[in-house]
């Protein structure tokens, strides 16, 4: 019995002497780490799969890292770089090679130079989402960004299709400066663009908007920068902020034409309710007696019994039905080495306003072509044609007011020979009538 313990017992030491030695036994693994083109990469992290066990590599880029057995994984990681695994198995020397971690586009934010992860900008910066300009038959792109950034304050100079706006990033920043943001467009600032009218009526359209010359089925992206930490690189240019546009490249397996339309019709379905010629007489010759259009010099008051057809409501001479449409055509693709993008637009806006009609003819050609890892050459060319009619509508040029106003202030009857000779009929002496007429500043219709 005791020489059957005693066998017992010495297989038992050896059997936990050979498994501790099993469990004692380790596998020193070396190597070096470079980056796709043959570049040393100092600093990765090397750790033995769910352990704590690991190491870094030195200036050299080579490693040395101790594990427990052949099944063991090495995890090979480092910042901007995709993380790598890889089995240790019989081998002793790994030399490793990581590649690029491609960023994806709602991961980053463009910026002055270059790309940057959202969280890692320290300034406030706000994306616009490029289906918001898809979903608006708008003609300039601010039209679409109103109401869709924070702190973007956007107000148009005009009712004119095309007219400059203003915009404000947090407020007015300057008294006496322009508070205008900065506009760069695929890394280009742009400015205002200054445009002189026609029949010495220059300061009714002085500026246009520099999104006039944009269209918008090539913007990419929109983003509006604010503070100073992400502007830096354009100075005081950059002061009051930035909107930087990006516009569509050629993308693989997306090569085709494509066709992008609308057409609307726009009228004023409500009008402001204004006196009949009927009206207008009794109301001067009740309020303003001295009126000798209406009263006689004795007090007696002319009795017009066509009044019907003298009376014009003036807002039905200057206001029509508008139409506004865009016909947009693209096409783009890419290539292993080539990517173009082609496009052209045409739009217009021709006001509910007589005489007021905004054409935009554009054109623009993209190409990025790379000749090796190295060297990629691109160009992007652009046309565009603006025909941007309109009328004195702010009171200017010694035209007393504007159309609009004019239409609703003025005398419900157009001084022509057939009113005149109505006039007459009721007893209104012909000097009278000549001399309203040469005090008369014009028609609306006229003005316009």
């Amino acid at each position: 019995m005791s020489r059957k313990l005693n066998i017992i017992i010495a297989l038992t030491v050896l059997i936990l002497f050979n498994f501790h030695a099993l469990l004692a036994q380790e596998i020193s693994v070396s190597g070096i780490v470079k980056d796709k083109m043959g570049d040393i990469i100092p600093g990765v992290t090397i750790v033995e799969k769910g352990t704590s066990n690991g190491t870094v590599s030195n200036p050299n880029g080579n490693y040395t890292i101790t594990v427990k057995a052949p099944s063991s994984v090495l995890v090979y990681s480092f910042v901007g770089l995709k993380t790598q695994e890889i089995e240790v198995g019989q081998n002793r020397k790994i030399d490793v090679v990581l590649q690029e971690d491609v960023v994806g586009m709602d991961e980053v934010i463009v910026i002055g130079y270059g790309t940057q992860r959202r969280g890692n900008i320290t300034g406030a910066v706000s994306s616009i989402n490029p289906e918001v300009i898809k979903s608006r038959p708008v003609t300039n792109i601010e039209e679409a960004l109103q109401g869709q950034v924070t702190g973007l304050s956007i107000s148009s100079t005009g009712g004119q299709p095309g007219a400059a706006t203003k915009m404000n990033i947090r407020g007015i920043s300057s008294v006496s400066g322009s508070s205008q943001p900065l506009i760069v467009v695929d890394g280009f600032p742009m400015n205002d663009v200054s445009t002189s009218g026609g029949g010495g009526l220059e300061g009714f359209s002085a500026q246009m908007s520099s999104f006039s010359y944009i269209n918008p089925d090539d913007v990419e992206s929109i983003e509006v920068l604010k503070d100073a930490s992400a502007t830096a690189i354009y100075g005081n240019r950059g002061a009051n902020g930035v909107i930087m546009i990006t516009t569509k490249k050629g993308r693989k397996g997306e090569a085709g034409i494509t066709y992008n339309g609308y057409y609307g019709i726009q009228e004023m379905k409500k009008r402001i309710d204004v006196m009949d010629f009927s009206e207008y007489a009794l109301y001067q010759q009740t309020v303003n007696p001295t009126n000798t259009l209406f009263t006689a010099p004795d007090g007696t008051p002319y009795q017009f019994p066509d009044a019907d057809n003298m009376n014009i409501d003036w807002q039905d001479e200057i206001f029509r039905r508008g139409i506004v449409q865009n016909h947009s055509i693209s096409m783009q693709g890419k290539t292993d080495k080539t990517s173009y993008s082609i496009t052209g637009l045409y739009n217009q806006d021709k006001s509910v306003l007589m005489e007021t009609n905004f054409q935009k003819f554009s054109n623009r050609i993209s190409i990025d072509h790379n000749f090796s890892e190295n060297l990629v050459v691109g160009a992007n060319l652009n046309f565009s044609k603006i025909i941007n009619n309109g009328v004195p509508t702010d009171g200017r040029e010694g035209t007393a007011a504007g159309t609009v106003i004019s239409a609703l202030f003025g005398s419900p009857f157009r001084m022509d020979n057939n009113t005149q000779a109505r006039f007459r009929r009721a007893g209104v002496p012909q000097v009278l009538l000549d001399s309203y007429s040469s005090s008369y500043k014009s028609d609306p219709d006229n003005i316009a």
